[in-house]
Order: structure tokens, then C-alpha cells, then sequence
């Protein structure tokens, strides 16, 4: 029977998450990692490759969590009603999600994916955005009968811009975001996405 690590990913990430909006990019190096983790540092190598690795799964990671609450609501049967709840669905995630929102809300995703280029991680950064990508287009044609740039733009400022934009400030200053929110964003993007259909 295999040995269990006894360091799992998400603890380290856990943890590298953690430092990296503590202290700074900078200061999130690999050593520190393991430091916070209690990993070996030779763990660490082992198990992401590089420092750059380990902090582009951890991006990844996040995307991913912020995807996964977001795309299902897209299938609700009724266009704008799949619209209103993919966009709280995304303030919700903040809610629930803080650490992984306040990640991607305050790091560009390029300067945590510096480094990975050559990495078995590489392929799945190529791939990230594609199932929001094709959502979009698909609410797109389920609103407006086509996936025009103009109404896929629009689609994305309804579901994606305005639910970010409303929780940036909550995210910068470490505040929880208060539950009206969600009646402003429905309303946002029912204006947005109702207005002249």
C-alpha cells in the first residue's frame, strides 16, 4: 500500500496562497513556502517542479474554483435568469472564496505565470479560459441569435465585468461583501443584457 504524503497540494498551496498575499510576490519564494507549509523544500521540487510551477497551480487552481462556480449556472434554461446567476454566482465565490478571489483580484496572472513556460502546467494555462470562452459565445446566441464580437462583449460586461468590478473594493480592503450586492448586480446585468433585445 502506497504512503500517504503528509503534505498534501492544497496545503501547500494553502499556504503559498497565503504568503503570497501576506507578504508580496517577492517575498513568496520557495523556502518561505515551505517554511509556512512545514513541507520539505525538497517536497516541494519534487512535487511542482520549480517555484514558477507551484505558483502558476496555484493560479490555476483558482481559476478553476472561480470556473466552477460560475459555468453551471449558464445551462439554467432561461437566457438572462442563466445570466444573472453566473454573475452572483461570482460574488458568491467571493463570499465563500475570499483568499482565492483576493488572488486573482490582485495579482496578474502573468506575473504568477512567469516561470512555468516548459511545465506540464503550461498546457493547461493554453486551455484555461476555453470553456468561458465558449459559454459566453453560446449565452451569446441563446440571447441575441448570434456570437457577434459586439454581443459576446456584452454578454462578458453583464456575467463577468460588472460582478468583478463590484467586489474589487471589498476584496482590496479585506472587508466581506455585503449581501446587497447581489441585488445590484442582478440589476446590472438585467440592464445591460435586457434593455433593446
Amino acid at each position: 500500500m502506497a504512503r500517504r504524503a503528509l503534505h498534501d497540494s492544497d496545503t501547500i498551496l494553502d499556504a503559498a496562497r497565503s504568503l503570497l498575499l501576506r507578504a508580496g510576490i517577492e517575498s513568496t519564494t520557495v523556502q518561505a513556502i515551505a517554511a509556512e507549509s512545514g513541507a520539505p523544500v525538497g517536497s516541494l521540487y519534487n512535487r511542482f517542479g520549480s517555484r514558477g510551477a507551484l505558483l502558476a497551480q496555484l493560479w490555476v487552481r483558482a481559476a478553476e474554483r472561480s470556473q466552477a462556480a460560475c459555468l453551471p449556472a449558464l445551462t439554467l434554461d432561461e437566457p438572462i435568469e442563466a445570466a444573472v446567476e453566473a454573475a452572483r454566482s461570482l460574488v458568491r465565490f467571493t463570499r465563500e472564496q475570499p483568499d482565492d478571489a483576493r488572488l486573482l483580484a490582485s495579482h496578474r496572472r502573468d506575473e504568477l505565470l512567469a516561470g512555468a513556460e516548459g511545465t506540464a502546467i503550461a498546457a493547461t494555462l493554453r486551455t484555461l479560459n476555453a470553456p468561458v470562452e465558449a459559454a459566453l459565445k453560446q449565452l451569446s446566441r441563446r440571447l441575441f441569435g448570434d456570437a457577434r464580437a459586439e454581443h459576446v462583449a456584452r454578454v462578458g460586461l453583464a456575467i463577468l465585468d460588472v460582478p468583478l468590478a463590484a467586489v474589487q473594493r471589498y476584496l482590496r480592503s479585506g472587508q466581506r461583501v455585503p449581501s446587497q450586492l447581489d441585488v445590484y448586480v442582478t440589476r446590472a446585468v438585467r440592464a445591460i443584457l435586457e434593455d433593446d433585445r
